[in-house]
């Protein structure tokens, strides 16, 4: 299975890659602490979002790596 999210953490605390909303739609994504919110993605499309969202490796100072799903 290639399914994959793409995961930070700062201040010692877990982040995780979403699709922004419900209230601002003004990015495409947004950090979120909640696992179960994570977007997933196949691992081109992590790699993708990581090119194009992300400047230098971090998206609004925090640094993502693309982790893949257990099971």
């Amino acid at each position: 299975m290639d399914a994959h999210h793409i995961s930070g953490e700062a201040f010692g605390i877990k982040y995780f890659l979403k699709e922004s909303g419900p209230i601002d739609f003004s990015q495409n994504y947004e950090w979120t602490e909640k696992y179960e919110d994570r977007k997933i993605f196949t691992f081109d499309q992590a790699c993708e979002v990581l090119d194009t969202e992300f400047h230098e490796g971090d998206f609004y100072g925090i640094g993502g790596i693309i982790t893949p799903e257990q099971g």
